[in-house]
């Protein structure tokens, strides 16, 4: 069963055991979204407020 909550990747081109899972189970489905929201938040504020890069690589890559 898959349920109809945003996910932080296109459920129908799920295809690894984790994707499924997130897929198909409520709880996780949640926490998912909300795990995407606030990394979506913080690269955000990461990049606006131009935060010194780690190692030489962007911000982009030093939060993922």
């Amino acid at each position: 069963m898959l349920f109809l909550l945003k996910h932080s990747f296109n459920c129908k081109k799920a295809t690894t055991s984790i994707e499924k899972h997130i897929c198909s189970d409520k709880e996780v489905s949640t926490l998912d979204d909300k795990l995407a929201k606030v990394y979506k938040r913080v690269l955000h504020f990461s990049i606006k407020n131009k935060l010194s890069k780690c190692e030489g690589s962007s911000n982009y890559m030093f939060f993922k």
